[in-house]
Parts: C-alpha cells; sequence; structure tokens
C-alpha cells in the first residue's frame, strides 16, 4: 500500500500516478476526486485548490495539495475516489495510507 506524508501549514504537492493494470490512465475527463482521509472527506468540487488533474492527466498523474487542510497528526488510511461520465456515482481507485505530521 501506498504511504503519503502530508505535512501541515506547508505547500508540498504529492503526485500520484494513477495506473490501472500497471498502465498510467488518462484522467484527463474527470469530472470530480475524492479523498477521505480518516473522517475527513475532501471533494474537488468543494476543495477546488486541493486537487490538480489538468496540468499532467494524460499521464494520469494527480497532484493533492493537503498541507492546508484541516488535518490532524496520525497515520490514516485513506479512499481515493474518481468520477467522470462513466462513474457518475464514484469509483474508488484504491486505498492508501496518509500519514499528517507536524512541519
Amino acid at each position: 500500500m501506498i504511504t503519503e506524508i502530508v505535512y501541515l501549514d506547508r505547500d508540498n504537492v504529492n503526485s500520484l500516478v494513477l495506473r490501472a493494470n500497471g498502465s498510467a490512465q488518462d484522467i484527463s475527463n474527470l469530472s470530480r476526486v475524492t479523498l477521505k482521509i480518516g473522517e475527513v472527506v475532501l471533494d474537488s468540487r468543494i476543495h477546488s485548490n486541493v486537487f490538480d488533474w489538468s496540468t499532467s492527466g494524460t499521464s494520469g498523474q494527480l497532484d493533492m495539495t493537503l498541507g492546508h487542510q484541516d488535518l490532524r497528526v496520525g497515520t490514516f488510511r485513506s479512499t481515493l475516489t474518481v468520477y467522470d461520465n462513466s462513474y457518475p456515482r464514484g469509483l474508488v481507485w484504491g486505498d492508501l495510507m496518509i500519514q499528517v505530521r507536524e512541519a
């Protein structure tokens, strides 16, 4: 399982390449992304400055700037869900561990 480290109050970007069967997927047509970190749900519809798939979406890269969100220190099992025309109710992409640290 992937582990990403988030530093509170910092501008670090966590980048994930979304792959299926080992190949990076074109995510440029996504309409929404959610990431559940513990009890906190970050939603691109509400937190538009957190998620960016427009820069490198054709190569499957999802950039997340999480350090300025209302997160608490700890390690959390997190679920990434993506949405597009084919998956209007969302497709759970997978789980990852998010480790939140003080800067």
